[in-house]
């Protein structure tokens, strides 16, 4: 069918690229991002819902399974998929694409680790990496090719695409394989925004559950089951589905295999919708270093795309869980704690903390606005004015976000969030685990059985 075109490219892609195929800079940054993503899991533990999850779901453990990393836990391999890629989102430090508005990592990583780990078969270091950058080079295109606002959540949606060919990929399958799990992982799509709107306790949960998709697809697949083939433009496909026939796959996927979108995912400085990162580096450079007081300030404004207001201008629920998952999302209340803190960490995401009288005072007081003149997607720039009660009015600006490579390159700053993960992490061996996992990443190529090297590595963390 003359539809079913890009998927049949997007297989062409995903059964022929190895290791080798991708470009050496391109290779560094997939290894920067798994190591992000796994710095960022442990801190997961504390993060609100998290213990409720894991409580449950260890109820039904599986002898011969797949681990849940700083954890002896071992479940059917996608739930394991799961709990990890949800553990990975819980504080919204993960990364993200901001193009295709998808956080890359989590949904391809967990589940290529549990398909691996499950695998009978060891996977060195070239195939585990080039299925887990197969797989993100895919899903950052396909919510490239994404134009509503959004409605669906593409990570959860699009995200069991990604991250199946990413396990078919570690578990040695075929091409038929690879459209089949990919189609049954379609089968599951779902997650939506009205998670966002309710500050959902179970949103974290959305990105999970597209990495369990993946490999139950992967492992289907494997026994022999078939899919939905035409699972992108066929008349129940994705797009026509899901976003009403209106996409761009034609432009999204040009060069594909030889321009990586993998290098424009970025490593996020700030535990909290990305959305909110321009306005924070804006109100930082108001600030110039200093800390303001309460009862010195009168208003603030903060202006900037459409979809800042839209997806981040409110403030925060008045108490409990909610309001710790709506601080996350929240411009009034990031821009309140940097403007009286002067920085903004992971500390800051604790309900003791976001219900402060003060902060939510401020809060309360910060307006954000949109500026017509600005692309409605755009996540910069954004302008930040204070007017204090005596009168004088402070202004910061941030033009543009770091994405891609440059989000990496601030050693100060990922050495930071490095910190910052391991001092909320409750296993005393996190830093020890983290460490270990980064000299593997950079000896992968070397290493025969690199996957399950990795879980031992970073599921020993109560040993």
């Amino acid at each position: 069918m003359k539809t079913q075109r890009h998927i049949d490219d997007i297989l062409d892609f995903a059964s022929r690229t190895r290791w080798p195929d991708v470009p050496a800079q391109t290779r560094a940054h997939v290894k920067s991002l798994l190591l992000d993503s796994f710095t960022v899991l442990p801190a997961g533990y504390r993060a609100v819902g998290c213990h409720e999850i894991l409580d449950l779901l260890g109820q039904w453990p599986a002898k011969r399974g797949a681990s849940v990393l700083f954890n002896t836990l071992k479940l059917p391999p996608p739930t394991a998929a799961m709990a990890n890629a949800t553990l990975a989102e819980a504080w919204d430090f993960d990364d993200t694409h901001d193009a295709a508005i998808v956080h890359c990592m989590s949904p391809v990583l967990y589940a290529a680790l549990a398909a691996a780990e499950w695998s009978a078969e060891p996977v060195d270091g070239p195939e585990f990496l080039s299925a887990v950058a197969v797989g993100l080079e895919v899903l950052a295109r396909l919510g490239m090719a994404c134009t509503s606002p959004l409605t669906w959540t593409r990570t959860a949606t699009l995200g069991g695409i990604g991250g199946a060919l990413a396990a078919v990929r570690v578990s040695k399958g075929s091409r038929d394989a690879l459209i089949n799990a990919a189609g049954i992982a379609y089968m599951q799509a779902a997650g939506n925004s009205q998670t966002i709107v309710d500050a959902a306790t179970a949103k974290k949960l959305q990105v999970g559950f597209a990495a369990r998709a993946a490999v139950l697809g992967t492992l289907l697949a494997g026994k022999g089951l078939t899919g939905p083939k035409d699972i992108l433009e066929g008349k129940y496909g994705y797009y026509e589905l899901y976003e009403r026939g209106k996409h761009t796959l034609d432009a999204a996927l040009e060069g594909l295999g030889d321009k990586w979108e993998v290098d424009n995912i970025s490593v996020k400085p700030f535990p909290c919708a990305r959305e909110t990162h321009a306005p924070i580096f804006a109100a930082l450079d108001a600030l110039q270093g200093r800390r303001l007081k309460l009862q010195d300030i009168a208003r603030v404004v903060v202006s900037g795309p459409g979809i800042l207001r839209d997806i981040s201008g409110k403030g925060t629920a008045k108490g409990g869980a909610a309001a710790v998952v709506s601080a996350h999302l929240s411009i009034p209340y990031t821009v309140a704690v940097v403007l009286l803190e002067g920085d903004l960490t992971l500390l800051d995401f604790t309900e003791a903390r976001v219900v402060q009288p003060e902060r939510q005072e401020l809060a309360a007081a910060v307006e954000v606005v949109a500026d017509a003149a600005l692309a409605y997607n755009d996540l910069a720039p954004a302008q930040v004015s204070v007017t204090l009660r005596q009168g004088a009015v402070l202004r910061g600006s941030c033009g543009k976000l770091a994405k891609g490579f440059e989000s990496a390159r601030d050693a100060s700053v990922m050495e930071r969030k490095r910190r910052s993960c391991i001092g909320m992490s409750e296993h005393p061996r996190t830093a020890e685990c983290l460490s270990a996992a980064a000299k593997l990443l950079d000896d992968a190529e070397r290493q025969r059985d690199f996957a399950n090297a990795l879980v031992e590595t970073l599921a020993g963390a109560h040993s």
